[in-house]
C-alpha cells in the first residue's frame, strides 16, 4: 500500500505574552510527501469530518508537494492516502492552535483539556464563563483549589429536560459527542451533539470521569445539539509567575450558547426546562435587572428579599443581568431567540434560583419540529467593578448602539447581543471611536455568510495590541469561521483611540467556485509579502472567476478566470516565507 513519507503532527505558534497579530509563527509550512511502488491514485486531507484538501495524483509513484497554511487557525487534519489498487493510508492528526488561546486539545482520558468545553462521556456545555484571573492578580492556589472567579449566575446544567403527554425525558442521561466548530486568536467554538442514552443498567449519571458507559438505544422524544463561543478578553501582559508565552488577560468575556432541541414524536409539551442555575451567587446580596429590546430596564428583583417565585416572559432581543454591590463578576445575557420563560427564587432558600423554560406549555409539536435557544453574554472579570443597575444599563445600551460606530463596508442586522455585519462583496468594515466612559467592554463583532473553504482574515486598520511585537496598526491575522459560516472577532474599543477593522475573505471566487478551496496565507510585514493557492476539492472540473475582495497592502491580486481539474492544486502567487 501507499506509505505517508511526510506529514507533520502537532504545531503550536507561540507569542512574547500571546500577543496578535505577530505573522512569523502563523505561517506553518505543512510538507506533504507519500510514495507508492503501484501508483498513488488520490490523497485527501480531512479537517474533522470536512474534505480540506483533494490532490489527484493519476498514477505517480510519488507525490511531494508543500502547503503553506495559518497555524492560528485551528485545525484536525487527517491525510488519506489511496494507491490504484485501493488500498489506503492514514495519517496521525495534525492538530494546530495558537499558544494561550484556551483551544481544546486532549491528552490521555475523556476529559483532560483544561476547560471541560468538549469531553467523551455524559455533560452538558457551559453558557457563560467570567474571565478567571491569573495568579500574578489574584495569588496561587491548590489544584482544584478556587479559581479567581466570583460568578453570580452559573447555568450549571445546560441540558435540556421535557415532559410530555407522551412522557418524560431527561437529558441528563444523555451520551454526547463533542465537535469542534473553530478557534483563532480570538475566539473559539466548541458543540455537542446528543441523541443516545445511557443504557438504563446505569442507575445514576454522573459525570465524564464516573459514567463511561454502556451506551443504550437512540432517545425516544427529543434529540439536541449544544453550542459553546467565547471571546478572548484582551491581552494585558506578560505573567511573572508562568510561561512568557502565556498572556494576563482581564475585562469583559463575551460568550454564546446555544441550544437547538429536535422532537422526535407528535406530542404535547407539559413543561420544558432548557437551562438552570444550580448554585446560589457566590457574593451576595445580589440583585437581577430585567431588562426590554434594547436596553429599556424594567425591573430590579432583590433576590434574596423575594417572598416567592417572579415568571418573566422574555422576548427576543429581551435581557436580564445579575450585579452585587461585593466584589464579583457581573453577568448580562440577552435573548436571541424566540420567547422564553425565566423563573427567578430566593436564592437563600434555593439554589436553583434562576432556571429559563421554553415557552411552549400546554401546546402541541410535530415530529421533525424544533426550538431554538440562544443567549449571548458578557461577563467581567472581578477586577472590573460593575455594581449598580446604571452600569449594567450602561452597557446594555453601548451593546446595542455603540456610540459614533460606522459600518463602512457591509450591512448591520439588529442582531440582538452582537455587532452583527453581513459582508458586501466578501467583506465588511467597521469603525467605533473609544466610549467616552470607560467601560472597558469586548464587543463581539459577528461576520456571517463567509465560506469555510475561503481563508478570511482580519486586517486591523488602527487598534490595540499590548504592543511587543508593533503597534496596532495596520496589522493582519487569520480567522475561523464557523460551521454556520460566521466569524467572531473582539474588539477591544476602550484600549485605542479608533478601532478600525477590515473582515472577510482576501480573495473570492463567483458563485461557480464556492466549492474549491482559496488559501491566502500573510507571509511578512516589512515589506508585506502573500501566498495565494487554489485547490479543486470536487471531483469535476470547475471553471471560475477570482478577484481581490480586500485591500490589503501589496496583494495586488489580479482578477481573473480560471479552469481547475478535479483535485488540481495550484500557486497562484508564492513568495517564500522571510526567517528571522
Amino acid at each position: 500500500g501507499p506509505i505517508i513519507r511526510a506529514w507533520p503532527t502537532c504545531y503550536r505558534p507561540m507569542a512574547f505574552g500571546g500577543e496578535e497579530f505577530v505573522t512569523i509563527p502563523a505561517v506553518m509550512e505543512s510538507l506533504v510527501h507519500v510514495t507508492s511502488e503501484t501508483g498513488l491514485k488520490e490523497i485527501r486531507i480531512y479537517n474533522g469530518r470536512e474534505l480540506f484538501r483533494f490532490f489527484e495524483c493519476g498514477g505517480a509513484k510519488e507525490f511531494r508537494k508543500k502547503l503553506l497554511l495559518d497555524g492560528t487557525v485551528m485545525r484536525h487534519m487527517v491525510l488519506i492516502a489511496e494507491d490504484m489498487k485501493g488500498k489506503k493510508a492514514i495519517s496521525f492528526a495534525r492538530r494546530n492552535s495558537k499558544y494561550d488561546i484556551r483551544a481544546v486539545s486532549y491528552c490521555s482520558d475523556h476529559t483532560n483539556d483544561g476547560t471541560m468545553r468538549s469531553f467523551h462521556g455524559p455533560g452538558g456545555l457551559p453558557v457563560a464563563q467570567p474571565p478567571q484571573l491569573h495568579w500574578d492578580i489574584a495569588g496561587h492556589t491548590w489544584d482544584g483549589g478556587p479559581l479567581a472567579i466570583i460568578p453570580l449566575i452559573q447555568f450549571a446544567e445546560s441540558r435540556p429536560q421535557i415532559s410530555t403527554d407522551k412522557g418524560d425525558e431527561s437529558g441528563t442521561r444523555f451520551n454526547q459527542y463533542p465537535f469542534i466548530e473553530t478557534a483563532d486568536e480570538g475566539s473559539v467554538a466548541v458543540g455537542s451533539r446528543q441523541d443516545e442514552l445511557l443504557d438504563e443498567s446505569v442507575k445514576t449519571v454522573v459525570n465524564p470521569w464516573h459514567t463511561f458507559g454502556p451506551h443504550g438505544d437512540k432517545s425516544r422524544l427529543m434529540e439536541y445539539t449544544l453550542r459553546f463561543k467565547e471571546y478572548f478578553p484582551p491581552t494585558s501582559g506578560v505573567p511573572i509567575s508562568d510561561l512568557p508565552i502565556r498572556s494576563l488577560r482581564t475585562g469583559i468575556r463575551p460568550c454564546v450558547f446555544t441550544q437547538e432541541i429536535t422532537f422526535k414524536k407528535d406530542m404535547t409539551i407539559k413543561g420544558l426546562r432548557l437551562i438552570q442555575n444550580l448554585h446560589k451567587p457566590s457574593a451576595t446580596p445580589t440583585s437581577l435587572i430585567i431588562g426590554r429590546s434594547p436596553d429599556r430596564v424594567e425591573q430590579v428583583l432583590d433576590v434574596e428579599k423575594m417572598d416567592k417565585p417572579v415568571k418573566v416572559r422574555l422576548s427576543r432581543g429581551d435581557w436580564f443581568a445579575a450585579f452585587s454591590p461585593a466584589t464579583s463578576c457581573t453577568q448580562m445575557f440577552v435573548l436571541n431567540s424566540p420567547s422564553a420563560i425565566l423563573e427567578v427564587s430566593n436564592y437563600t432558600v434555593q439554589p436553583n434560583w434562576l432556571v429559563l423554560l421554553a415557552d411552549l406549555e400546554g401546546r402541541k409539536v410535530l415530529k421533525g419540529d424544533t426550538h431554538l435557544l440562544e443567549l449571548v453574554s458578557l461577563n467581567s472579570s472581578i477586577d472590573l467593578p460593575i455594581a449598580t443597575a446604571g452600569e449594567v444599563h450602561r452597557y446594555m445600551s453601548f451593546l446595542a448602539r455603540p456610540d459614533g460606530m460606522q459600518v463602512i463596508r457591509g450591512r448591520r442586522a439588529h442582531t440582538p447581543g452582537f455587532v452583527d455585519v453581513a459582508p458586501h462583496g466578501g467583506a465588511v468594515e467597521v469603525l467605533i471611536p473609544r466610549p467616552a466612559d470607560g467601560l472597558n467592554i469586548t464587543v463581539p463583532l459577528r461576520v456571517p455568510n463567509l465560506n469555510r473553504k475561503w481563508s478570511a482574515g482580519l486586517w486591523q486598520k488602527s487598534g490595540y495590541v499590548k504592543g511587543y511585537y508593533g503597534s496596532g496598526e495596520d496589522r493582519y491575522r487569520g480567522l475561523g469561521v464557523d460551521f454556520k459560516g460566521s466569524a467572531h472577532i473582539p474588539l477591544y474599543v476602550d484600549r485605542a483611540e479608533v478601532t478600525h477593522v477590515l473582515v472577510g475573505h482576501p480573495v473570492i471566487a463567483d458563485e461557480r467556485g464556492t466549492d474549491i478551496a482559496i488559501n491566502v496565507m500573510h507571509l511578512f510585514d516589512e515589506p508585506h509579502q502573500w501566498h495565494v493557492a487554489v485547490n479543486n476539492t470536487t471531483e469535476r472540473t470547475v471553471t471560475t472567476r477570482l478577484k481581490q475582495a480586500m485591500d490589503l497592502p501589496r496583494l495586488d491580486f489580479e482578477e481573473r478566470e480560471i479552469t481547475l481539474k478535479p483535485g488540481e492544486h495550484r500557486v497562484l502567487r508564492a513568495k517564500a516565507p522571510r526567517r528571522r
